[in-house]
């Protein structure tokens, strides 16, 4: 099964079992009481399953699970989750977040709907992630929990990167992600270079170039069908862009995989 979402991420918890899946060509096994979190914006794939899997599946736009703001040190936590999004929740925290899932889908069931049905929502949502991070934390043995200093730059530079892996790497021009982020296209690529290090240029190439990479890496996507997908104006345009950015025709990568 392949997932490829714009502006949401997936939390897939594994209750009984096993399955294996591919995130940005990297391979998660996962066995009972594992959790990884698939961001918006990538390619991934669920390879396989034991006959015995017993799984929740929860789609969440990012807008609603991301609590910004919050007391945890949500950026550490969103960074160690991008490097490894797998972690593993004991028997208490795995019934939590069952319960949690079985008050979403029942809140969800009820006709006619109940006022405030979203804003319920986005509080089961965000208990469901505190409980997700919360894992995190006491495997990366991180029990420092302070209010989260966000500077008006890091703001910037995180709001980038939700924009563009909200497009899913169809826009691919800086004066996109600054109208909407309302700043100058001239301010917006010197902030990410302070924040980050590299470039708001070289973070858009390389997250173009990763999608391109998972689609033609999956065999399931001619090279035509990946330029439309990722919207270049034509396949010779998408060959020159992949050629410059990774010295190799996509064609000539596609082959080279198993």
């Amino acid at each position: 099964m392949q997932i490829q979402l714009k502006s949401m991420s997936v939390f897939f918890f594994c209750i009984e079992g096993e399955a294996v899946v591919e995130e940005s060509q990297k391979v998660h096994k996962l066995a009972k009481g594992d959790v990884i979190m698939l961001a918006g914006g990538y390619v991934s794939e669920i390879v396989s399953v034991s006959d015995n899997l017993r799984f929740m599946y929860v789609a969440i736009e990012n807008s609603a699970y991301h609590p910004s703001r919050s007391v945890f040190q949500i950026k550490e936590l969103m960074e160690a989750l991008s490097h490894d999004p797998t972690c593993h929740l004991d028997e208490t925290m795995t019934s939590e977040c069952i319960a949690i899932y079985r008050l979403m889908r029942y809140r969800l069931g009820l006709h006619p709907s109940p006022p405030l049905t979203p804003d319920v929502m986005t509080g089961y949502v965000q208990a469901l992630t505190m409980i997700v991070f919360s894992a995190k934390m006491q495997e990366s043995k991180s029990t420092k929990v302070t209010k989260t200093d966000f500077s008006r730059k890091q703001d910037l530079y995180q709001g980038f990167m939700d924009e563009l892996k909200a497009t899913g790497g169809v826009e691919r021009g800086m004066a996109y992600y600054a109208d909407r982020l309302c700043v100058t296209q001239r301010y917006l690529p010197r902030i990410v270079k302070e924040v980050s290090g590299r470039f708001a240029s070289e973070h858009i190439d390389s997250f173009v170039v990763d999608k391109a990479k998972q689609l033609l890496s999956s065999h399931r996507y001619t090279v035509l069908q990946v330029s439309e997908i990722l919207e270049f104006s034509s396949h010779t345009v998408f060959t020159k862009y992949f050629r410059k950015q990774t010295g190799q025709t996509p064609s000539d990568y596609q082959k080279s995989l198993p």
